[in-house]
């Protein structure tokens, strides 16, 4: 009977061991703030803990307009791409161009 108790009091010192750092992460100080998005109309809450600033990904994907999707052990987020228009350089004229000078 005292080797059963005594085993079972090491499995629970253990066990508290181990939940140890989980609790501490747990009572860290935590701050609320909001992350917004230059251009977007939206918000998503913002968490910082240590030091780290922390957001809900599907959050982030509403307000960017976004999708998130779970594929295994894999998180996917597909933000919308902007369109970059580019310009096409027109030719300069031959009375602006550069030539040789004679001297």
């Amino acid at each position: 009977m005292q080797g059963m108790i005594e085993r079972l009091l090491r499995k629970l010192v253990l066990v508290a061991a181990a939940a140890l750092p989980f609790a501490a992460c747990a009572q860290a100080p935590q701050q609320a703030g909001t992350l917004t998005i230059a251009g977007q109309p939206n918000q998503a809450t913002l968490v910082r803990i240590n030091g780290k600033s922390y957001v809900d990904i599907e959050s982030l994907a509403r307000i960017t307009g976004g999708t998130v999707r779970f594929q295994g052990s894999q998180t996917i987020l597909t933000c919308p791409g902007r369109r970059v228009r580019t310009r096409r350089r027109q030719p300069r004229p031959a009375s602006l161009r550069s030539s040789p000078r004679d001297f």
